[in-house]
């Protein structure tokens, strides 16, 4: 599990480091990769071994949170404050929920993995509406 999963981590936390673009730019890339990272061969076959196997083997869902989404979440909130002080990003953004911007990448992945053959999300064009949708609700009207 952490061959799979710290190399992404790692890589998404080194390029916001060091990312000098808006914040805006940087959230569309930073969402783009995890969409992609969540559809990758390996990742949505142990989301279900994750979700399938938490109430049995809870430190397995413990792990996962600690190890992915926790720090996914922080990264998003780095990405958030950084456009409030920008100007970019409404002044109350960071009050939305990590959560419910993140969500979207692991239902479609999840959709995915139980409903391709009968009616498939086309990866790359949910992570454009994806991105799209949370700017729009994270800019100043």
């Amino acid at each position: 599990m952490r061959r799979t999963l710290f190399p992404g981590r790692d890589q998404a936390i080194s390029f916001i480091d060091e990312f000098e673009g808006s914040a805006s730019e940087l959230l569309s890339i930073h969402f783009s990769r995890m969409h992609a990272f969540m559809h990758s061969a390996l990742l949505p076959s142990m989301l279900l071994v994750v979700i399938g196997e938490a109430l049995r083997f809870p430190q397995v869902s413990r792990f996962f949170y600690e190890e992915m989404i926790l720090p996914s979440q922080q990264l998003v909130l780095r990405i958030i404050r950084k456009g409030i002080a920008s100007g970019e990003f409404r002044e109350d953004a960071e009050d939305i929920y990590t959560q419910f911007l993140m969500a979207p990448v692991l239902h479609g992945a999840m959709w995915n993995l139980q409903f391709r053959d009968v009616a498939p999300i086309d990866p790359e064009r949910y992570a454009r509406s994806h991105v799209e949708f949370i700017l729009h609700a994270l800019r100043k009207v």
